[in-house]
C-alpha cells in the first residue's frame, strides 16, 4: 500500500477513510482441506473517500491474475432470482432494440453465461471474455461462445493497426477501457456510428476465431 495514495478518478490526495478493515484474504478464494495450515495471503481493505469528487475507492493490492483464475469460486447462475431477471433483461433489451441474428452481443466478465445464455436462446450471436477458465467451461457448455482472457487494448490496437479509426487505450478503476474523442466540434453523427459499426466488426471477427 502506498503512503500516500491519490484518487484514480481525479487525482486528488485521498485522505479521508470511509471504512479500514484491515487485512483480508481474497473472497471467493476457498482453502482446500489439505491446506487448513497453511495461512493464506491477506491484502489491504482499506475504502477511502475522495474529498473532491467523493468516489469510494480502494487501492489495487491483488494482482488480477491472483483474482480471476482456474478456481474460480463464483458462478453467476447460482441465483434463481438473477437469472430470471437477466431473463427479463434480455427480453426486453432485444425487443426494444429488435435484435436478430444480424447482431452480435458481447459482455466483458460473462461469467458462466448467466446472461448471454438467453440471447443464444433468441437466435442472437454472442461472444462472450471472461479471464477465469473454469466458470468459462460452464458457460460454453451451454453454448455460450466465451474467450478465456481479460479485456485488454488489444482491440484498439487493432483498430488502430488497419487505420480505420483512431482510437487508445485507457484504464477506467484499473481496467482496460477504450476511448474515443465524441466532443470535437468536427465529430459528425455518422463517425460515430462508423466506430460502433468497428468495434463490432472486430467483435465478430474474434468470434469467429474462438468458434
Amino acid at each position: 500500500m502506498t503512503k500516500s495514495p491519490t484518487c484514480r478518478h481525479c487525482g486528488a490526495p485521498l485522505t479521508r477513510t470511509l471504512v479500514d478493515l484491515g487485512l483480508s484474504p481474497l473472497a471467493n478464494s476457498y482453502v482446500g482441506i489439505e491446506h487448513r495450515d497453511i495461512d493464506c495471503p491477506r491484502y489491504p481493505l482499506h475504502a477511502r473517500v475522495c474529498d473532491t469528487c467523493f468516489l469510494v475507492q480502494i487501492e489495487d493490492a491483488v494482482p488480477a491474475s491472483e483474482i480471476f483464475s482456474t478456481e474460480y469460486a463464483y458462478f453467476s447462475s447460482y441465483s434463481d432470482s438473477w437469472l430470471a431477471h437477466c431473463q427479463a433483461y434480455v427480453d426486453e433489451i432485444s425487443t426494444r432494440l429488435s435484435l436478430s441474428a444480424d447482431d452480435l452481443v458481447i459482455e466483458i466478465a460473462s461469467n458462466d453465461g448467466y446472461l448471454l445464455q438467453y440471447f443464444v436462446e433468441r437466435g442472437i450471436p454472442v461472444l462472450g471474455v471472461e479471464p477465469s477458465a473454469n466458470v468459462a467451461a460452464a458457460a460454453q457448455e451451454k453454448g455460450v461462445n466465451t474467450r478465456v482472457d481479460f479485456f485488454s487494448n488489444a482491440l484498439a490496437e487493432t483498430l488502430v493497426a488497419e487505420g480505420r479509426c483512431y482510437m487508445s487505450p485507457t484504464t477506467l478503476d484499473g481496467r482496460y477501457a477504450l476511448r474515443v474523442c465524441i466532443i470535437n466540434f468536427r465529430t459528425q453523427r455518422e463517425d460515430i456510428d462508423f466506430l460502433v459499426d468497428e468495434v463490432l466488426r472486430i467483435g465478430r471477427d474474434a468470434e469467429g476465431s474462438t468458434g
